[in-house]
């Protein structure tokens, strides 16, 4: 069999002076979990490229940092590598994927990047005891995850969820179904690189920052594989019921993640979504004891020598002493940790795990779904009170909850804006303040794409606050762009006007990516213009020919969308004109050896993709006129 996973450990050279100067001396560790056919030419093709790019682009973007927003460049960088990567792998790989789990360590801050099952986890040995503390691990992208099997099923794709019990021996799957034979395929994991076949299935990872200084102790910094990823599964004939499960997460782990707008779970759907299978198992017990109970009473009327009243008070000791065996079962075996269904289940588990965001919303929701919202106020009041100064990002997640619940419950009258007014205030006074009006936006959004009642107003009227009180952040005006043109059919000339105010408004070396992000939403959406998108590229390299990145984005959106000619033609243009240079051609347009041999090494590529035996010698002759030239 052969071997599909992949691994790299890689660190950007620097001189000591330029460390100390910097204090960002990067390491870049990963893993990459190839499965299916062809998985292990896209873990080995990850593992070569996600690197380059990476660096590439962190070079290029170390002169034009601000202190404020490099958590938020880092992440951007991070997230925009991994799409490229996944818009980049050769079609030889055709049915395959991989998992990939990174983590960049740059000075004092840990960027942990993640797709997939497979798991980093930082741990932090402390040398007096000789014991070892897990302080962070990644999510499992799992397709029963609420936010993931929304996100799948809006997309047109289809999962199966193992019912009840057997989620813990096997995992829910996004599927897939060849339409020449007919065998239907299931892939483990809701994220992933390759794996196009599967709809929903996406690229983009999920990205924690992780500071350094909130460790003490010596760290340890490791990467695990989980096996099961994908299967061929004949059985096409499923229940109902699987694919409306949610089955629970069975790993007890504490990510340090940001969760997203919807929390967790859905706020209208009880306090965790109980199983279909579970509501089975549950009324098959109760009819087992009801078929008992009624044994039990006709065996005493037989007798003839009680009572109705003694009967029934023996039917209901018989009931009580059975929900009191089915619960001490349940503590036994760990299930009653799973699915918590009482006060002081959850007061039990948070005694354990004050940290942990995902029991203190799960507990909100529990009263949410007794109509006592109140009490919901009151938990999260003590989540804030409970968790850690330092656990940042679960302290905004409590916040986000809240004010998803202010929003969904808090009524549509004046004082239900009053209420949601005043926990967003409280929220930016406790949190970064451009971080809370971001995950606001992201909450009205849903609400848009839900078609609620005055969600679109709400939103515009959010967003355009925003951009008007963090109007030098790129971060912000890219969220109303990527809002106007993904959300919203028939505003592109808006968020054209948007992009307009938006290069007025921010400092000019944040012009490039904020023209780069809107080019490729235009690409990508439905609703966006290709042919602008064009436009709005080629003016970015006519100014800043040496910026490879945006090229090779260029060139990667349009294979993307089948224009194969148009991406020859790009990469042919600049070797050309760099044939043609002389002595009069400016230092600016001029490309290092090196900068051209990563160009020769993208048109390659391509050729061996999409082109054949005669494009591909043309490359290899433009490559020997060039060498021929420079020497």
């Amino acid at each position: 069999q052969i071997n599909q996973d992949r691994a790299l450990i890689l660190e950007n050279e620097q001189t000591e002076q330029q460390q100390q100067e910097t204090q960002q001396n990067s390491l870049l560790v990963g893993v990459f979990d190839g499965h299916g056919p062809g998985g292990e030419i896209v873990s080995e093709y990850a593992r070569d490229e996600l690197p380059i790019k990476l660096f590439s682009r962190l070079e290029e973007e170390k002169e034009e940092k601000e202190d404020d927003d490099d958590d938020d460049m880092v992440v951007s960088l991070l997230k925009d590598t991994f799409v490229q990567v996944d818009a980049s792998i050769p079609p030889g790989s055709s049915g395959g994927g991989c998992t990939a789990t990174v983590s960049l360590q740059r000075g004092r801050r840990l960027y942990v990047a993640n797709v997939g099952d497979s798991i980093t986890m930082v741990a932090v040995y402390h040398s007096q005891t000789n014991l070892t503390d897990i302080v962070y691990l990644t999510r499992e992208d799992k397709p029963h995850l609420p936010e993931e099997r929304q996100r799948i099923e809006s997309m047109g794709g289809s999962i199966r969820i193992p019912r009840g019990e057997e989620l813990r021996y096997d995992s829910s799957r996004v599927l897939s179904i060849d339409p020449q034979t007919g065998i239907e395929t299931g892939l483990a994991m809701s994220r992933s690189l390759g794996d196009w076949q599967f709809v929903g299935v996406i690229a983009e990872p999920i990205v924690d920052v992780v500071d350094w200084q909130s460790i003490q102790d010596e760290i340890i910094a490791t990467s695990t594989n989980c096996d099961d990823d994908s299967d061929d599964d004949d059985d096409s004939d499923s229940d109902s019921e699987d694919d409306n499960d949610s089955g629970p997460n069975t790993k007890d782990k504490t990510p340090n993640t940001a969760m997203d707008t919807d929390v967790g779970f859905d706020w209208g759907a009880g306090a965790f979504g109980k199983k279909a299978s579970r509501d089975e198992n549950v009324s098959s017990d109760e009819d087992d004891e009801s078929d008992d109970d009624d044994d039990e009473e006709n065996e005493v009327v037989g007798k003839g020598n009680k009572s109705h009243s003694s009967r029934k008070k023996a039917a209901a000791r018989r009931r009580e002493e059975q929900q009191i065996a089915k619960r001490e079962r349940a503590l036994a075996d760990g299930t009653a940790d799973e699915n918590p269904e009482s006060a002081a289940d959850f007061e039990r588990l948070l005694a354990s795990e004050p940290n942990r965001s995902e029991l203190w919303i799960r507990y909100m929701a529990f009263h949410l779904s007794l109509a006592d919202m109140d009490s919901a106020r009151r938990v999260a009041q003590r989540a804030l009170e409970k968790i850690d100064f330092r656990q940042e990002g679960e302290k905004l997640n409590i916040w986000t909850a809240l004010l998803t619940m202010e929003l969904k419950f808090g009524g549509d009258d004046d004082d239900g804006d009053a209420a949601f007014r005043e926990t967003m205030e409280k929220a930016c006074q406790h949190n970064n303040p451009k971080r809370v009006y971001l995950r606001v936006c992201e909450i009205l959004v849903k609400e848009v794409q839900n078609g609620s009642p005055g969600a679109v107003a709400r939103a515009d009227a959010m967003f355009a606050k925003m951009c008007k009180k963090f109007r030098d952040k790129k971060t912000v005006w890219i969220a109303h762009l990527t809002y106007l043109i993904e959300q919203q059919k028939g505003r592109s000339q808006e968020a054209h006007d948007l992009l307009k105010r938006a290069l007025k408004s921010l400092p000019e070396y944040k012009h490039v990516e904020t023209m780069s992000k809107f080019a490729q939403l235009e690409f990508g959406s439905q609703h966006g213009t290709i042919e602008r998108g064009r436009t709005i590229l080629d003016g970015i390299l006519a100014k800043y020919p040496k910026r490879l990145d945006i090229l090779f984005v260029y060139v990667d959106k349009e294979i993307k969308v089948g224009e194969i000619a148009a991406a020859r033609a790009l990469l042919e243009k600049t070797c050309r004109s760099q044939l043609q240079r002389d002595e009069t051609t400016t230092k600016k347009s001029k490309l290092s050896d090196k900068q051209m041999k990563s160009i020769f090494k993208k048109w390659y590529r391509l050729e061996e993709q999409h082109g054949n035996e005669e494009t591909r010698e043309d490359v290899k002759e433009m490559a020997r006129k060039f060498v021929e030239q420079t020497s």
